[in-house]
């Protein structure tokens, strides 16, 4: 049966359409309307009372539990994030898994899950890891800079190999430093600058303070940003401040302020973010418009991953998935392939 979300207030690309609606059946989006239709036989009409009605939010970048803590979503494929990582930037991830990049492991990695890798994150410095980059480009995988120390001409060097995207820009990366008294930039002012290069952003508040996510904003634009919430398997739950959950890899990290912390507090883990709380931090604290918070949760990941032809936009032919919100940007419901998760 067709599945009709009356009067909803629709998010595009652009801007807000109000007292809208919205088609769905077969687990596809049927038809948009910009005014309210008239009442058709044979179709489920749901008032969503003026809610905001966004796409599906797609998180690029998210650890769970020994893989994946997930529940009622779809898994659009895999972020390898390592283990071709810098000592010097490795951050939470564990030094003994960490690999210099060599064909024969990234094939198996690759092939491990065959067609399902969409990013591989890399430190491009790493001896083997521009041979990485054109072998992910040759396998339509996103390469990924990740973890790393690179220089600025080291990720120019990068792009030109295939890396186009800047994993969780400002963690994990290097900023302008000195040699001899020369100051060079590092992997985030080339994530900045460069223009192919995407990046994603951990927006939960925590990570990165409002100037910041004002200046990502300001050089990228929205869509070139991905939000992630880099979120452990803690994400959303209510454990009380100093639980201490150890890790798939077998690290201790401890939840403290709304935040992932490694044992000694001198770094962050990850986050326990939700994708709607990284959407109101965008609007709330970095003073973006709605419509451009949404699509970096939704258009710009859609794209980065190559599922922009069916995800990512409320469209006649993409998928029905859909996140309805209050005025206050709380998720109200979630439809996901045309159905309603519970």
């Amino acid at each position: 049966m067709r599945i009709r979300l009356y009067d909803v207030t629709r998010i595009t690309r652009t801007g807000l359409v109000p007292h809208s609606a919205i088609d769905a059946e077969d687990g596809a989006i049927t038809a948009v309307y910009d005014t309210l239709p008239a009442e058709e036989p044979g179709v489920r009409s749901v008032d969503a009372k003026g809610a905001y009605a966004a796409p599906g939010f797609i998180d690029i970048h998210l650890h769970g539990g020994g893989g994946a803590a997930t529940t009622e979503c779809t898994i659009a494929g895999v972020h390898l994030e390592g283990p071709f990582l810098s000592p010097a930037q490795s951050g939470a991830q564990s030094p003994d898994a960490l690999s210099l990049p060599t064909s024969g492991l990234w094939d198996r990695l690759l092939d491990e899950w065959p067609g399902g890798v969409r990013i591989m994150g890399a430190a491009p410095e790493l001896p083997g890891a521009m041979a990485l980059g054109e072998a992910l480009r040759a396998r339509g995988v996103v390469a990924s800079i990740a973890h790393s120390d690179a220089d600025y001409e080291t990720c120019r060097r990068a792009l030109a190999c295939g890396f186009t995207d800047i994993t969780h820009i400002y963690s994990g990366c290097s900023m302008v430093h000195r040699k001899n008294g020369y100051r060079f930039g590092g992997v985030v002012e080339a994530g900045l600058l460069e223009d192919a290069f995407t990046v994603q952003v951990i927006a939960d508040g925590k990570h990165l303070p409002p100037e910041l996510l004002r200046l990502i904003v300001k050089c990228k634009g929205a869509d070139r940003i991905s939000l992630i919430t880099d979120a452990l398997f803690a994400a959303g739950s209510d454990l009380p401040d100093g639980s201490v959950l150890r890790q798939a890899n077998g690290m201790e990290t401890v939840l403290e302020d709304g935040v992932m912390k490694l044992p000694d507090r001198q770094a962050f883990a990850g986050s326990v973010a939700t994708m709607d709380r990284l959407v109101r931090n965008m609007v709330h604290l970095a003073g973006v418009p709605l419509w451009d918070a949404v699509a970096m949760a939704t258009a710009t990941p859609a794209r980065v991953i190559g599922l922009a032809d069916r995800k990512g936009s409320l469209a006649p032919g993409f998928d029905a998935d859909i996140v309805l919100m209050d005025k206050q940007l709380n998720v109200k419901a979630v439809m996901a392939r045309g159905q309603f998760v519970e």
